[in-house]
């Protein structure tokens, strides 16, 4: 019997066969010279990130969260002061008063009757030892570096952070009593105190801490509006508190904040996704890193228009259409415009205090609170370069905003929306930022 096949369907069957063979291995081939590439990729880039200092695993993160060489270290008196402040928290006294305990009634400013000054005179008489131990942390000022383990990465514990805005609490129950009594210069130390107690976080790498920094200068914000007033500082003084405002530095913050919440995504990336996955996320996090960067010194009315073209640039790549890393990356995006707002929240706060105790400084001298901007820049001319920034309304890049009517004045910022809304700064809601001073 012969083949009935003929010779070219023979050959034709090869071909096919032959190609059933050789496409697969083509693509695999070309997958993992790809995926080589990326992780060539990945090595170099994380090298670089290194040889700049940058940490991009929780090993470099414990190591380089330091205080720097040559600044007061204060932990150790830092520590003392939380214990005491925790075990004045623990007293059942404390439970019923406001700031430090759960009441919510309003604090009325001096001069005015207050239903629970007794009752939180007396509970500070108690612990004046636990007060002592707060004082002592604060001056000298210094800095921070609490036994923090980073090896537990996102799961990592910070009860000592949350314990400093709790103690600064303290301060701001006792500046509002002092500030009742007539005490005008502890309450003056005390408020002080609060500012300080934002400072000692300056080199912490973490948004949570930096985020309770900022916290504590904004309730520093709120005794300063309250006790403002009828408060007897001298011009000397209220110099000083204004001087040691402007000298707090948030942009650096945001920038060891990019730096710490780097090295925990990267360590988070390793913990919860397989290679394929964790290697293009890996890259993800680091286009994102670069955007962040690349407009941290931009003005904020700029920088979300500029990041959003960034980020079309980077969703081009074709490896995160096929990947959920896309949805990583904006993700990431989202949360970084979520810190650049809170920082520029927070020297608007930071500029309208400076100019609020201008204004106070300004009716020492004249007799009469400012009626203008222009008028308190006439009477307290900014002095170098370096902090001329300080009449500017970062929302805006224009100066800050002054109202001045029947009841005081209002200097305030525009706030987040971009819209003046006459000054509203109160409420729990204000669409403005800023504070008020009566007349």
């Amino acid at each position: 019997m012969t083949d009935s096949t003929s010779p070219p369907a023979r050959t034709h069957s090869r071909t096919v066969l032959f190609l059933i063979f050789l496409i697969p291995c083509v693509i695999i081939l070309a997958v993992g010279g790809y995926w080589t590439f990326l992780r060539m990729e990945l090595r170099g880039r994380l090298a670089s990130l290194q040889d700049k200092g940058i940490p991009t695993s929780v090993q470099e993160l414990n190591a380089y969260h330091t205080i720097p060489e040559g600044k007061p270290n204060t932990t150790e008196a830092w520590q003392k002061a939380i214990l005491a402040t925790r075990m004045a928290w623990a007293s059942p006294a404390a439970n019923s008063l406001p700031i430090f305990g759960t009441s919510t009634s309003p604090i009325p400013p001096p001069g005015e009757e207050w239903s629970q000054l007794d009752e939180s005179r007396q509970f500070l008489l108690h612990h004046p030892e636990k007060l002592k131990a707060i004082e002592d942390a604060i001056n000298p000022p210094g800095y921070v570096r609490f036994p923090t383990d980073y090896h537990a990465g996102f799961e990592t514990v910070l009860d000592e952070i949350q314990s400093i805005r709790k103690a600064a609490r303290l301060l701001e129950l006792d500046a509002y009593v002092q500030a009742h009594d007539g005490n005008h210069q502890k309450a003056l130390q005390d408020l002080r105190g609060i500012f300080l107690a934002s400072e000692v976080l300056r080199y912490e790498p973490l948004i949570i801490s930096q985020l309770v920094r900022y916290g504590l200068l904004i309730q520093g914000g709120r005794v300063l509006e309250l006790i403002l007033p009828s408060s007897n500082w001298k011009d000397e003084e209220l110099k000083s508190l204004r001087d040691l405002i402007a000298s707090f530095d948030y942009q650096s913050g945001l920038q060891r904040v990019l730096d710490g919440e780097l090295a925990l995504t990267l360590d988070h990336m390793d913990r919860t996704y397989p290679e394929p996955l964790r290697l293009v996320y890996k890259l993800a996090v680091l286009d994102r890193d670069v955007i962040v960067r690349e407009h941290l010194e931009k003005p904020w009315p700029n920088y979300h228009e500029m990041a959003k073209r960034s980020a079309d640039r980077v969703q081009s790549r074709w490896v995160y259409r096929l990947t959920r890393a896309a949805i990583l990356f904006f993700t990431s995006t989202d949360s970084i415009e979520f810190w650049m707002d809170a920082k520029t929240g927070v020297i608007a706060r930071q500029r309208s205090m400076i100019a609020l105790i201008d204004a106070q400084r300004f009716r020492l001298r004249e007799g009469r609170l400012p009626a203008s901007l222009e008028e308190l820049d006439a009477a307290f001319p900014l002095e170098n370069s370096e902090n001329a920034d300080f009449r500017t309304d970062p929302y805006d890049g224009k100066p800050l905003k002054l109202i001045a009517n029947d009841n005081g004045i209002i200097i305030y910022s525009i706030g987040e929306d971009g819209a003046d809304d006459a000054g509203q700064v109160q409420g729990e809601k204000p669409k403005d930022i800023g504070y008020t001073l009566p007349r």
